[in-house]
């Protein structure tokens, strides 16, 4: 049974990681030899 305190940090995560990404993304496009490097 998941909780809805636990809906709420489940989405926390969520969205932290969906904003690491775009950084990610975002570094990315603009050194693609840290692309190569880390396999992301």
């Amino acid at each position: 049974m998941i909780s809805w305190f636990d809906m709420v940090a489940l989405q926390e995560v969520n969205d932290k990681l969906v904003g690491l990404r775009s950084i990610i993304r975002y570094y990315i496009s603009d050194h693609r030899i840290l692309w190569v490097e880390f396999k992301i």
